[in-house]
């Protein structure tokens, strides 16, 4: 059974080396007391936004794949991966990043944790190492925003995951939203990426109507069951002040707020709805299937 808290008490673990006896494990649980922060780190597994968004991968999962065998995780964090493989014994869930640190860790927890059925693999999401219908079940969260060039980058990646997608098989994609199309750039290292003389370079769209049609779910080939957006409230109803960049943005912040995301999740974001409900849509919440 996929159930959020699953995740967050599976990521908590993932995030605690496993004691090879009484003395390392009295160490370990004493430097949680010593230094907060550690604490503090161990218990925030998940980001503020992702809760919502696993959420949303872990109901459409149930509601249109109940039983996959074959999963696809295409760079999204990597407890989400993990969750879906212990969740699912019998399937087998591939998880790929570029960034070969994503993968190690990925192994590493897997390892730790005794999951078996996790393949962590360094690849990139535009060419993909599949046979094409390989796989029942297609996840990515807040992924495909941020692959460069800003035009189009994102458009090789949505034909990938419809050409690996198996027939009748199911994509579920979030990614960033606002009514009229930005994009946001950043100095320093980006993904793998490194800007030159101090330049800013691309980090990340947010999607517009039009944009979010035309480069993901017409690229990829396959057909629209749904689309929702995670609306949030009572904040700035400018779409470039987030409470993410106010609680989540850097580690001080995590030990200050980290303990609330799961509250602050609840209040300040909606269950995806329809866009016309929303005041300040922020995420796209995306289910796409294989004719």
């Amino acid at each position: 059974m996929l159930r959020l808290w699953n995740a967050y008490w599976l990521g908590v673990r993932a995030r605690m080396c496993r004691p090879r006896d009484p003395k390392t494990a009295m160490r370990q649980y004493g430097s949680l007391i010593v230094h907060p922060t550690r604490l503090v780190s161990t218990l925030t597994p998940i980001d503020y936004v992702r809760y919502r968004e696993f959420e949303f991968v872990m109901k459409s999962i149930s509601r249109y794949s109940p039983a996959p065998q074959k999963v696809l995780d295409i760079g999204s964090p990597k407890l989400l991966a993990l969750s879906l493989a212990m969740s699912m014994p019998e399937a087998v869930v591939h998880t790929l990043d570029l960034l070969h640190r994503e993968v190690r860790s990925a192994s590493d927890a897997a390892q730790r944790l005794r999951i078996g059925n996790l393949v962590p693999q360094v690849q990139d999401a535009r060419c993909l190492g599949y046979a094409d219908s390989s796989f029942d079940v297609v996840v990515s969260v807040s992924v495909l925003e941020h692959i460069a060039p800003e035009h189009d980058g994102d458009v090789p990646a949505s034909r990938e995951l419809g050409r690996v997608l198996a027939p009748r098989g199911v994509a579920i994609l979030t990614v960033p939203f606002w009514r009229v199309y930005f994009a946001e750039y950043r100095i320093g290292p980006v993904y793998g990426r490194t800007s030159s003389h101090g330049e800013p370079i691309f980090f990340q769209r947010f999607y517009d109507y039009d944009r979010l049609t035309r480069n993901i779910i017409r690229s990829s080939g396959l057909d629209l069951l749904y689309l929702g957006f995670i609306e949030e409230r009572f904040l700035s109803p400018d779409p470039k002040k987030r409470l993410s960049q106010f609680v989540n943005a850097s580690p001080t912040q995590n030990l200050v707020f980290g303990l609330s995301f799961p509250i602050l999740s609840r209040v300040f974001l909606s269950h995806p709805k329809p866009l016309a409900s929303c005041k300040k849509p922020y995420i796209a919440c995306i289910v796409l299937r294989k004719p």
